[in-house]
């Protein structure tokens, strides 16, 4: 096990409306803001939802189209060679199949309706992402 103590220096409430990219969105608000390390917390709707499932060493891209409610997800941002990355897991409901949940790794496509309502804390301490080889996967080290 590793941990580190953090200490939240800023947090942004953020809402994104309809026809937005709900993860390019929350990209623009952390490069805008310099935000390097810290965790998201989310809300709302969706009209379209993209995610992954890992299997067998890597992603397989799913993606959904109807209406679904974004039931309350979390995620977190740290660096990756450098650079901000967002690690989002979501879990939704589908308004067209009776609530049947659907869920996994948050990517590019996933279209906000009506919207979704974003917070977005950055820790006073920096929290890297590093390869590690044995598990064949990115993983935050504290």
């Amino acid at each position: 096990m590793e941990y580190k103590g953090v200490n939240v220096a800023r947090r942004f409430f953020v809402r994104f409306r309809k026809d937005e990219d709900l993860l390019n969105g929350i990209y623009e608000v952390i490069r805008r803001e310099g935000i390097k390390s810290g965790s998201i917390y989310l809300i709302g709707g969706l009209k379209k939802v993209s995610y992954g499932l890992y299997l067998g060493g890597e992603y397989k891209r799913m993606e959904k189209e109807g209406g679904f409610e974004l039931l309350p997800s979390h995620g977190n941002i740290t660096e990756k060679d450098g650079e901000p990355f967002v690690h989002l897991h979501i879990s939704v409901a589908d308004c067209n199949e009776g609530g049947r949940v659907w869920g996994g790794h948050a990517m590019e496509g996933c279209v906000v309706f009506p919207l979704a309502e974003v917070m977005i804390e950055e820790f006073n301490t920096m929290i890297r992402r590093v390869f590690e080889p044995d598990i064949n996967l990115w993983a935050v080290k504290a």
